[in-house]
């Protein structure tokens, strides 16, 4: 009967330092994942503001955006925003007076147009209403 009543107890003993040991392992990384989606977020909003910078400068170089969604350094981002799992659209209007650029990723869509708006898309940004909002 002692046998018995030590084994029970080397089993709860070896039970709780395995609870305890995945615990102290699982909380570590769940700070990891939450801190990389955060880090994935904040390199796409930059690689929008620097998308938002080039349109502007290939406005004032040629006075409208006619050609700009053909820009090699806009592509080279748009795959820079799909390695890191999202996916990116460029609509520019049929005058070529206004753009949007709508981010869609994991936790939503991010849109950026010619007005200088940069945040959520409200589903409005497409080939027939180049803006966010």
């Amino acid at each position: 009967m002692q046998s018995k009543s030590l084994n029970l107890g080397r089993f709860f003993k070896a039970s709780a330092v395995l609870v305890v040991f995945t615990i102290s392992i699982s909380i570590p990384l769940g700070i990891s994942f939450s801190v990389q989606e955060s880090a994935r977020n904040v390199r796409i909003m930059m690689d929008m503001r620097q998308i938002r910078d080039w349109a502007e400068v290939h406005q004032l170089g040629n006075k409208n955006y006619k050609g700009f969604e053909d820009n090699s350094e806009l592509k080279r981002v748009f795959k820079d925003i799909e390695d890191m799992g999202g996916k990116a659209y460029i609509f520019v209007a049929g005058n070529y007076n206004s753009y949007c650029i709508k981010v869609d990723f994991k936790k939503g869509s991010r849109c950026i147009d010619n007005s200088g708006y940069i945040g959520k898309d409200n589903r409005v940004c497409s080939s027939y209403i180049t803006r966010c909002n």
